[in-house]
């Protein structure tokens, strides 16, 4: 237990508060590995980011004579995606009015800081985190959609899926791989699945040796939202491969809160991510919510690794009360105190960005718009 609120605010103290919170609307940047506690994510110092995308090598290495020169391939690299890091900063103020009003007793002893004071800064660590949880979930979701957006306005920089004035950056996921998912030249999506008669477990499998053949990796995982997991777990060839055992093998996470996975029958070795959350992007004028997932989005992905996808977290220079000046990379909160209504300035600061080395490891469809 902390002695006080300056131990209470010491950023080692916050950083482990924060890797052990459970947070709300982040299902996307937990499968990914690149949460708070997540292991998919490097470093890299600076302002700006820079990475070369690099295609599926398919063919066999080349066979040569013994004793002849070893043999120059056409390179596999793609493009080089460069831009500045995104990035938010806020500060969420605390009063030492507030604090002692927070406070549950006057302690005889100074060993150990008051209850109420304890929780009060707790739950302003986690509100202030859980506003850079929703802005990395964003950039998450931004990968699924095929591109994050920025427009300025004045310091604010506004971050959106595209809208008229902004920049957008692309993340090249191939036409093949997007919309009915014609990967090896036909689509693979051929009817809407909120047919029940729609052949989707016929359809997941070309998806999945489609996405083999083009990457080299298969799906292990699909990301929906509750309104196409309804359509999917009420598909007849997805009931009849259930058997009478029933659809759901296995769920876990909380369905209420629209933010659950789970394991069908017919596909045991995918697993299902259903996300009904909404995160506000702008719209050119101002913030509306929209559906991390619409309602018409299946999106297929292989297993997580930092080969073809990973989290890039850039830095910038804190100090706080209780440390000296540093580089820090990626989230990181500090505090430092305020005079002027006496209190502390709780700062919290991410500087990072989704990078995808393999533009042909995401396929994500669109299996509800036909004309």
């Amino acid at each position: 237990m902390a002695k006080n609120v300056s131990e209470l605010l010491n950023p080692a103290t916050v950083s482990a508060l924060v890797q052990q919170a459970q947070f709300s609307g982040s299902s996307l940047q937990r499968l990914f590995g690149w949460g708070f506690s997540g292991t998919n994510r490097r470093k890299m110092t600076g302002r700006q980011y820079r990475y070369r995308q690099l295609s599926h090598p398919g063919e066999l290495a080349s066979g040569r004579l013994p004793g002849t020169e070893t043999a120059s391939p056409d390179p596999q690299s793609g493009p080089t995606i460069s831009d500045d890091f995104l990035r938010a900063a806020e500060t969420s103020h605390i009063k030492d009015e507030d604090l002692m009003q927070a406070r549950i007793f006057v302690p005889d002893s100074q060993e150990a800081l008051d209850e109420g004071i304890e929780r009060h800064i707790t739950r302003k660590e986690i509100q202030l985190a859980q506003r850079f949880v929703n802005f990395r979930e964003y950039q998450t979701a931004a990968l699924l959609h095929g591109q994050y957006s920025y427009s300025y306005d004045e310091d604010f920089v506004r971050y959106s899926y595209g809208h008229s004035g902004s920049t957008n950056i692309s993340y090249n996921i191939p036409a093949s791989h997007r919309d009915k998912l014609a990967i090896e030249g036909s689509d693979i999506i051929t009817a809407s699945w909120a047919t029940p008669s729609t052949d989707i477990p016929k359809e997941i499998s070309e998806v999945n040796a489609a996405m083999v053949r083009s990457s080299g990796m298969g799906i292990s995982n699909i990301v929906v939202n509750g309104t196409m997991w309804e359509h999917i777990i009420n598909n007849t060839k997805v009931k009849e491969l259930g058997g009478s055992e029933g659809v759901i093998s296995s769920i876990s996470g909380d369905q209420s809160h629209g933010d659950f996975s789970a394991k069908l029958r017919a596909f045991p070795w995918l697993t299902f991510y259903v996300v009904d959350y909404e995160i506000p992007v702008w719209n050119g004028s101002s913030y509306v919510s929209e559906k991390a997932i619409p309602d018409e989005m299946v999106a297929f992905i292989p297993r997580p690794s930092s080969t073809w996808a990973e989290y890039i977290e850039g830095s910038e220079v804190v100090a706080s009360s209780s440390e000296e000046k540093h580089e820090a990379f990626g989230f990181h909160m500090w505090a430092n105190s305020s005079l002027n209504p006496s209190g502390w300035d709780l700062n919290g600061v991410d500087n990072g960005v989704v990078a995808l080395y393999n533009p042909t490891a995401l396929a994500v469809a669109d299996v509800l718009n036909f004309v």
